[in-house]
């Protein structure tokens, strides 16, 4: 009981962590005279690919908690697979944007790079995790609640960073 009261307390704080950066988001685009339209459909669908998988994560450690020893290694390391397909389409669609993103505001591309840089690092961590989770065999609870806090962390950047700047006129 001990570890998952240690583990959401570091979730709380990094937590407080992303609302803060996301709050600086909101003011620096209310602030902002013009806020580009810069993702486009084909990022959208890219962004929506991401969140299933992010989503199936979810689900997947959701059934290790439930699942024996041996099960539930093998659940989280489909889950870390899963995440790192969305760091796969991640990368894809940054690297889009900073490649071909140079029309836009410095200011929106701080911003996007800096709030998707942050879900990418905790992804990344959390595919280290779920190969020691998995290996070892134990922790599948700490695990669950961080594959689902950082999943939180994207459905939120989902909406307001490729739902809002979407320019879906060209559906």
């Amino acid at each position: 009981m001990r570890r998952a009261n240690g583990m959401l307390l570091f979730l709380v704080a990094d937590g407080c962590v992303f609302l803060a950066l996301f709050a600086a988001y909101v003011y620096l685009r209310a602030q902002a005279p013009t806020w580009p339209e810069a993702i486009h459909f084909p990022s959208v669908l890219m962004a929506f690919a991401i969140t299933m998988f992010a989503v199936s994560a979810s689900v997947m450690m959701e059934v290790a908690k439930r699942s024996d020893a041996v099960s539930a290694g093998r659940w989280a390391a489909v889950a870390a697979g899963g995440w790192l397909c969305a760091l796969f389409l991640q990368a894809l669609d940054l690297g889009r944007l900073f490649f071909f993103g140079r029309g836009h505001p410095a200011i929106f591309l701080e911003c996007f790079f800096g709030l998707s840089l942050f879900y990418a690092a905790h992804a990344a961590a959390g595919v280290v995790y779920l190969g020691v989770v998995a290996s070892r065999r134990r922790g599948f609870v700490n695990a669950a609640y961080f594959v689902h806090f950082v999943n939180a962390l994207w459905i939120v950047l989902f909406f307001g960073l490729y739902v809002s700047n979407g320019d879906l006129q060209g559906l």
